[in-house]
């Protein structure tokens, strides 16, 4: 088998993490269910996972969202989008905001360690502290990310704003619009971003009052705004409309496939293709979970049998028998029948 393989540029935006910063009030929100919209013609499409006390969604119709004030409620609703994927019919998963993303995290990592320790502690002082708790939070958000993308689901993250000072090495300062973020918690989106736009708002000034305002989205960094990507060719930047982003994208797409010509049916059979390679993903990763779940209740069960005084095992044997279930285990890769195995045992 090869180890290497010649890359293709996937061309279906899903298949691309987007990550768009820009100021409160800004529209962010409205840009992802306008995209939805315009990709797939349905708000069905698209799902709005709002975190911690972000309720972005309230004034936009028809939106598919679920609050998630808790990192537990948002582990509920992961669980249920990969373990059902047949059930909904979302292609791109939005996480409004990132900013709460982390702090529902950090929240976690504190209950977590007052719970084995029995003393709540600062994130800092956390599970020996050093910088533990910080990496725990990083952990945390990219397992979620790698399995909504295993899975198949686009990803959409949205973030807040602010103008910080930079100080170089060599002692320089400038002033940069980034993340209102701390820059390891935003390197856990921005880094991976195949789309990294910045929204930013012109005003027009007459007279020392503002006469108008028009609202952009930068896809390049011009030293003061952050923003960047994996498209070298994408246009610098454009007004904030959901039909200005795709267009933008796709541009920048069809600029980077050299081999092919985009003019004929190249970009909708890939597309097809590319979204049966994401179902055949899922398929294989809930195959794999269902693989680790019998391995996890096959011991549980052994464990059971064997805290079982010796006279007694005949008589779980012949209960199971009476069940209709195996008294062998090695071989099942059912998890509901292990599972009725372990009801009967302890009976």
């Amino acid at each position: 088998m090869a180890l290497w393989k010649k890359n293709e540029v996937t061309v279906s935006l899903e298949n691309y993490r987007h990550y768009i910063r820009a100021p409160k009030k800004f529209g962010k929100t409205t840009l992802f269910a306008n995209l939805i919209k315009e990709l797939y013609g349905s708000l069905d499409n698209g799902l709005l996972i709002s975190l911690g006390n972000e309720r972005g969604y309230k004034a936009i119709e028809g939106l598919c969202f679920s609050d998630c004030p808790k990192w537990a409620d948002l582990m509920e609703v992961i669980d249920e989008l990969i373990d059902n994927k047949d059930d909904n019919d979302f292609k791109l998963i939005c996480f409004d905001t990132v900013d709460e993303w982390v702090s529902i995290a950090q929240a976690e990592v504190v209950r977590l360690d007052a719970k084995k320790n029995g003393t709540k502690r600062t994130l800092n002082a956390a599970f020996g502290g050093y910088g533990t708790g910080r990496k725990m939070v990083e952990d945390m958000i990219n397992d979620v990310i790698t399995k909504l993308e295993d899975a198949g689901y686009g990803l959409f993250f949205i973030g807040h704003t602010k103008i910080k000072d930079v100080k170089e090495k060599n002692g320089e300062q400038y002033s940069q619009l980034t993340s209102n973020l701390s820059a390891d918690y935003d390197g856990i989106f921005s880094n991976k971003a195949d789309i990294c736009a910045m929204g930013i708002i012109d005003r027009d000034i007459v007279d020392g009052k503002v006469a108008g305002t028009k609202r952009y989205l930068q896809f390049r960094d011009d030293g003061f705004v952050d923003a960047g990507g994996r498209f070298s060719s994408i246009t610098e930047k454009v007004e904030l409309s959901a039909k200005n982003y795709i267009d933008a994208v796709k541009t920048a797409i069809k600029n980077e496939i050299k081999m092919h010509d985009t003019s004929g049916d190249y970009i909708s059979n890939k597309e097809k293709e590319e979204y049966k390679e994401r179902k055949e993903r899922h398929n294989d990763m809930l195959q794999v979970e269902k693989v680790d779940s019998c391995d996890e209740l096959r011991i549980e069960i052994n464990n059971m049998i064997k805290s079982i005084p010796v006279a007694e095992r005949k008589e779980v044997q012949a209960k199971l028998k009476a069940n209709d279930l195996p008294i062998q285990f090695k071989s099942v890769t059912d998890a509901d029948v292990l599972l009725k195995v372990i009801e009967v045992i302890k009976g």
